[in-house]
């Protein structure tokens, strides 16, 4: 008796395993674009086709800019008969709608901007939100033509981890392993 239920528990035991229900496996990210990630160097790499990507390995930015515009003078020249002659220098802010956003910082005629402002070379001025820090297993990460990418792609060479569903036939990634 103690055979068959030794025998009973193989067969089902190896059934179980084949049948590949669910399965954590680490893998490498072989190419990028488009997405192969490979789990054993004797198998071919997974195409992107069988990979359900999760939020946390999709590329995700903030912007460090927190507003820009673009700055337009407008002189006023008033002249009084008593010999006073003076420069009405306000300056108004345009924008690609039209019209007026009033008065805020703004760049000079010398291309520098008052408040902690950044000033371009074609007048455009722009404030940094330069006290925003993000940091991915203890290192910060930098900022990029105006952006903190919080979370980054896929690239070759990260090691993911996944869970292998419906009998192998697709594999979830669920994070980049450190």
């Amino acid at each position: 008796m103690s055979e068959l239920i030794n025998s009973i528990q193989m067969i089902v035991n190896n059934v179980m395993k084949n049948a590949g229900l669910s399965d954590l496996v680490v893998g490498t990210v072989t190419q990028a674009d488009p997405l192969e990630i490979t789990i054993v160097s004797t198998m071919l790499p997974l195409p992107r086709e069988v990979l359900l990507l999760t939020e946390s390995v999709i590329e995700k930015k903030i912007s460090v800019l927190a507003h820009s515009h673009d700055v337009t003078h407008r002189h006023d020249v008033t002249h009084v008969h008593d010999v006073t002659h003076s420069h009405d220098t306000t300056h108004t802010h345009t924008v690609p709608t039209g019209g007026n956003t009033g008065s805020a910082n703004a760049c000079s005629t010398e291309n520098v901007c008052a408040d902690d402002n950044t000033c371009a070379d074609d007048n455009t001025c722009s404030t940094e939100l330069s006290q925003i820090y993000v940091y991915e297993n203890g290192v910060q990460l930098p900022v990029e033509n105006g952006y903190i990418t919080i979370n980054r792609g896929l690239q070759v060479g990260d090691k993911v981890i996944m869970m292998r569903v419906m009998d192998g036939q697709n594999f979830i990634v669920l994070s980049r392993a450190f």
